[in-house]
């Protein structure tokens, strides 16, 4: 069974084991209130803390606007770079007069294009416990 969650997906792992902890009025506030700041239910992030994952606060409204003009930016530069990729190469040549200043400029673009879009990505992923903490095997290591 997949299960999605925030554009993810994910497979539904079978808990069968429940653990219960008593927490004060003001602690179940600040648990609550923290999840939900992460984009978590209060479930999820008390199992990712207790299984050593720090999950992220997520960003506000106005942060995520702050940062649509790098968006752009990076939709520009994409835009730029497939259109020189679809030159000739004497277009090319033509258009960068000298050819070693326009190849290196192009490959420069490539590796910012690459970092916005993997900096962007990081930002916008939801909270997801990683795998190698989600399936923890027991093992003499780790009795229960």
């Amino acid at each position: 069974m997949v299960k999605k969650n925030n554009e993810r997906t994910t497979e539904a792992v079978h808990r069968t084991r429940s653990v219960v902890t008593r927490v004060t009025p003001k602690e179940c506030d600040k648990i609550e209130q923290t999840a939900k700041r992460c984009g978590m239910t209060r479930s999820e992030f008390v199992r990712a803390r207790c299984l050593g994952y720090k999950p992220k606060q997520r960003l506000t409204e106005h942060e995520k606007e702050l940062l649509q003009p790098l968006a752009l930016c990076r939709a520009d530069m994409i835009n730029f770079a497939n259109a020189i990729s679809g030159l000739s190469d004497t277009e090319k040549r033509q258009l960068f007069r000298n050819n070693r200043k326009m190849l290196t400029w192009f490959e420069l673009v490539g590796q910012i294009t690459d970092a916005v879009t993997a900096y962007l990505q990081q930002i916008y992923d939801a909270n997801a416990v990683p795998n190698e903490v989600r399936h923890i095997k027991d093992d003499k290591e780790n009795p229960r």
